[in-house]
């Protein structure tokens, strides 16, 4: 069995506004996927969320936002 570490809450909090990116951007695309202009111009929160992701997946090993950042 693995031991997990309690993560930093900044870490949390960051795992938060990532999935907050995510809905804003598929609330967005929902509304305004009448234009291929408007589908590409609203994707970019996702494509920020899944930057962070990557950024950030180092610090959350071991912890159990581990799984959410994979």
């Amino acid at each position: 069995m693995t031991t997990l570490v309690e993560p930093r809450p900044s870490l949390a909090r960051l795992t938060h506004v990532i999935y907050a990116l995510h809905a804003v951007s598929l609330l967005i695309g929902i509304v305004t996927a009448a234009t291929i202009v408007g589908a590409f111009l609203f994707s970019w929160p996702s494509i920020i969320a899944v930057i962070l992701n990557y950024a950030k997946r180092s610090e959350v090993r071991g912890t159990w936002l581990e799984s959410h950042f994979r």
